[in-house]
């Protein structure tokens, strides 16, 4: 029983040591299987990466495009205001210039001489 346990354990020891090139082939494979997915992975994500950088930059140029829109907007508003306002000053001045004045007393010398109004 001895040696049928000895031969067991020397073909146990035969089966699993390996060879130089199997050992490397194993190394390779291993190596394969983790590189491969991790290189198709690396791939997708620079080309996502490369979508995402165009939107980034596509959009920039919409932010810059509203921004001169809102600038414009305000100058607009501003323009708008001014132009208001000049009409409200000319307006509360033509109404002071054109409001009616009260009657100058006249005393009765004017009456007399025809200085002014003869009422």
């Amino acid at each position: 029983m001895a040696e049928e346990a000895k031969k067991e354990d020397e073909k146990e020891e035969t089966k699993t040591a390996f060879g130089l090139g199997e050992l490397r082939k194993l190394v390779e494979e291993t190596v394969n299987s983790i590189v491969k997915p991790a290189k198709e992975v690396e791939g997708k994500a620079q080309e996502k990466a490369g979508e995402h950088t165009e939107s980034r930059l596509s959009r920039s140029s919409d932010i810059a495009d509203m921004v001169s829109q809102q600038v414009a907007r305000m100058k607009e508003r501003e323009e708008r205001d001014t132009r208001e306002k000049g009409w409200d000053d000319s307006i509360k001045k033509l109404v002071e210039v054109t409001a009616e004045k009260p009657p100058v007393e006249r005393r009765r010398v004017h009456k007399i001489m025809g200085w002014g109004d003869n009422e």
